[in-house]
């Protein structure tokens, strides 16, 4: 089973880390949890580090448009499907480069 990119719960990695500690095997785990065996060593070698099986935050900065706002630009596209994009971000009272809010766009496939 390949799962690329896939980031596991806190609860599965918790899971994880503690059949490890109570002996079994990665090869046990990996079958049991269905997680590659790579992956098993990974969260066993990194569950000391982490808090509660939780993820470090990300690095990167945050986007300046938030889901709520994009999906608001979407219904008022889907009411007028002509609205130039200065008008759009007029109407949304967005404070933010029409460049910014066409590549948003594009980015959540329209």
């Amino acid at each position: 089973m390949h799962t690329p990119n896939t980031e596991y719960s806190p609860h599965k990695r918790t899971r994880i880390a503690t059949g490890h500690q109570l002996g079994l095997s990665r090869r046990a785990l990996f079958v049991k949890e269905g997680v590659p065996e790579k992956s098993v060593f990974g969260v066993v070698t990194r569950y000391k580090q982490q808090t509660s099986g939780r993820s470090k935050p990300r690095s990167g900065r945050l986007r300046i448009l938030s889901i709520r706002e994009i999906r608001r630009a979407l219904r008022l596209i889907d009411i007028n499907p002509f609205i130039p994009n200065k008008t759009l971000l007029l109407n949304l009272g967005l404070i933010c480069s029409i460049r910014t809010l066409s590549k948003e766009l594009v980015r959540r496939s329209i």
